[in-house]
């Protein structure tokens, strides 16, 4: 348990570094004369993109609805492949997928830490 309290010190103490750093640049690069000016362009540039995309976005109203229902249909099916896998594996069988050329893919479990309410006594 400790290794693990340590690693997790490591990471928050490389990422308060790496945020020091990018802070320091932005700071640089604020001061940066053409560094302002072509900010400048490129916010008037985006703002011409997103004109025209929202344009023809008009044209395409149920497509983006059909869209958007397939988000949402892709959304709980990642979670119910989630909760399917997880279930497998802790009954210890082996989890494959392939697709439709017979690509294997295996699983990948990815562990994040929230920060909860209670503090360590």
């Amino acid at each position: 348990m400790d290794q693990l309290q340590d690693i997790y010190f490591r990471l928050r103490k490389n990422r308060e570094e790496q945020k020091t750093i990018r802070a320091a640049y932005r700071e640089v690069l604020g001061k940066t004369p053409e560094h302002g000016v072509l900010v400048d362009k490129i916010k008037a540039l985006k703002e011409q993109k997103q004109h025209i995309e929202e344009t023809v976005r008009q044209q395409f109203v149920r497509e983006f609805e059909k869209l958007d229902e397939l988000k949402t249909t892709e959304s709980e099916d990642l979670g119910l492949l989630a909760d399917l896998v997880l279930s497998s594996l802790m009954k210890g069988e082996i989890v494959k997928v392939h697709d439709e050329k017979n690509y294997v893919y295996d699983p990948i479990v990815k562990v994040t830490f929230r920060r909860s309410d209670e503090l360590e006594k």
